[in-house]
């Protein structure tokens, strides 16, 4: 440790140690990102401005709305976006009288 020439040594495991645990960490910050759009949901009840702009976001970033599985889960640390679109369009749980999960109303 204390020979200068370790420098580049370390780098390349500390490289191979970020290799190796992206997909747990975008896996975690994936579902924090699912929670929020999911609270978003429950706190506004605006399914359609959440999904539209989604796809304005997609847009203009010009990401793949559908990428491979594989891609999604090793470099992803949101969900993709035709994911987050569909989630918008389809969670209502308020429809069914049942209560929100994240955003608890007094």
């Amino acid at each position: 440790m204390d020979d200068p020439a370790a420098l580049p040594w370390l780098f390349d495991h500390r490289r191979g140690a970020e290799l190796l645990f992206s997909p747990i960490y975008s896996s975690y910050s994936r579902h924090i990102e699912h929670q929020a759009d999911q609270f978003a949901l429950e706190l506004t009840h605006l399914n359609e401005a959440a999904a539209t702009s989604e796809v304005k976001f997609a847009e203009d970033s010009k990401v793949d709305p559908s990428p491979n599985r594989f891609i999604e889960l090793w470099r992803y640390s949101h969900p993709a976006a035709q994911k987050r679109i569909d989630f918008a369009l389809q969670y209502r749980p308020w429809e069914k009288g049942k209560p929100n999960e994240l955003w608890l109303s007094k």
